[in-house]
């Protein structure tokens, strides 16, 4: 078993390895099984859509469109222009439907374990 080591300044609602700090206790609780949505406060939905996937940008969590069912699941649709910087994670690959554009000043980053195939 390893010990956690929990920040040692929380703020009320802060989460940490599936605990979140309480600061009326100054108490860590663990976090039900799954989670709850409604411990999210940095929720930005704007015109959702039917199949939206909630989705963390990296500040906050945003609707983002699901996949959709096309032709059968038989097309994929994909935007033929990267207008934000991407990084491929370890071990996993990509393929995009070309041709493709990246927008200048955006960058696309492929590690040495993951693949892009633009087909």
């Amino acid at each position: 078993m390893t010990a956690l080591n929990f920040p040692s300044s929380p703020s009320n609602g802060d989460v940490y390895e599936n605990y979140v700090y309480d600061s009326t206790t100054g108490v860590w609780k663990r976090l039900p099984p799954g989670g709850e949505i409604n411990g999210l406060d940095d929720v930005v939905v704007t015109s959702p859509s039917d199949g939206d996937s909630l989705v963390y940008n990296g500040t906050e969590w945003v609707n983002s469109p699901g996949s959709s069912n096309v032709a059968s699941d038989a097309i994929q649709p994909n935007s033929n222009q990267i207008t934000e910087d991407y990084t491929f994670e370890s071990n996993k690959n990509g393929v995009s439907a070309g041709p493709i554009t990246i927008a200048s000043g955006v960058t696309v980053t492929i590690g040495a374990t993951s693949a892009w195939s633009i087909v």
